[in-house]
């Protein structure tokens, strides 16, 4: 845990950004601008020009402000929602049914949002904002159609990225999928191991274990399943080596298609899943072949990968030779009686 709050600490030492003048503070009243500083209300005639001028003073001085205390890293905006996109490395698994998101936006309906998501300024767009952390109290503050409190502050693509998965495992663990596939769509946007064991606070050959399981399981599958908290990295390995099999994917789709499959929480269709592409089909008998006046065995054995023919001792190749010599003859017979 102190090696994740001090990667992040050292993020936090860089310059943060001012947001827009016209974003309002709410860190309480400590933070509103002093009484100095307020636009006063002018009258009409030869003071106005003075008071138009006195407020643009004061939106500056009042702006001037706000950056000074993102900077300290206590200032807290708030900012509309319909501004705010989501970090460029998706690292959560959606999931129609989430119980804990229901809650926590009930909690912010009744109690209000106490703790502030982390933006930073969007790098294409400078009207715009991107999350470091706090997708879940967007999502739920967007649910609601209020503003979001937000820290804005200035990170790079790999900063955003370590923050990111830190503040997801210090606060509302990411399942074991959303590990692995995070890692796998951070190594897909070109970050080095390095940066993804930092940003995943584990090491290179669990990050390697990661990309190995969200590799070998179709991602279709992972999205449809969700994020299943409760099955771990054994029950993961299970799936990935399941999908080993070609007749797998075809299982698992029809398992996904049953009549009600959506309407169970996460871990369940986990549960349906694993225990329809671990089915393994017994493999068909070897069939072997000899002709009834004897001298040559044939060993003939079908898989759903194909099938193969095998002599019993080299002593047969001219047989085989013979044999391959005829191949296009026996084929053509074969077409031909199947074409009746």
């Amino acid at each position: 845990m102190s090696q994740r709050r001090n990667a992040m600490d050292s993020i936090f030492t860089t310059a943060a950004v001012a947001p827009p003048p016209s974003l309002t503070p709410v860190n309480g009243g400590k933070d509103a601008p002093s009484a100095a500083v307020r636009p006063r209300r002018e009258t009409s005639g030869l003071n106005a020009p003075l008071g138009a001028i006195s407020t643009q003073l004061s939106k500056i001085t009042e702006g001037a402000k706000i950056a000074d205390r993102v900077e300290a890293g206590a200032a807290i905006v708030e900012l509309d929602t319909a501004l705010i996109d989501g970090s460029f490395v998706a690292d959560r698994i959606a999931d129609v049914k989430d119980p804990s998101l229901e809650a926590l936006t009930e909690s912010i309906r009744e109690k209000g949002q106490h703790l502030p998501i982390l933006v930073r300024p969007h790098p294409d767009d400078k009207d715009r904002y991107q999350v470091a952390y706090g997708h879940r109290r967007l999502a739920a503050c967007k649910r609601l159609g209020r503003k979001v409190r937000a820290i804005v502050k200035t990170l790079t693509d790999a900063e955003l990225v370590i923050i990111q998965g830190n503040e997801n495992l210090d606060r509302r663990d990411l399942s074991y999928i959303e590990k692995a596939y995070f890692a796998l769509r951070l190594e897909r946007h070109g970050f080095d191991r390095a940066t993804i064991t930092q940003a995943l606070a584990t090491d290179k050959p669990e990050v390697s274990r990661y990309i190995s399981i969200a590799t070998a399981i179709p991602e279709e599958v992972v999205t449809t399943i969700g994020p299943a908290p409760k099955a771990g990295r054994t029950r993961w390995v299970a799936m990935e080596k399941a999908f080993a099999k070609p007749e797998a994917a075809e299982a698992a789709w029809k398992a996904m298609s049953q009549h009600g499959f959506q309407a169970k929480d996460s871990d369940t269709r986990f549960a349906i899943v694993l225990a329809a592409v671990s089915v393994t089909r017994e493999a068909p008998e070897p069939i072997f072949w000899r002709p009834e006046a004897g001298g040559v065995q044939a060993k003939i054995t079908r898989s759903s990968k194909g099938a193969s023919i095998s002599f019993d001792t080299v002593s047969h190749q001219p047989f085989v030779d013979f044999l391959l010599s005829r191949m296009d003859t026996l084929f053509d017979e074969y077409a031909a009686g199947a074409g009746e």
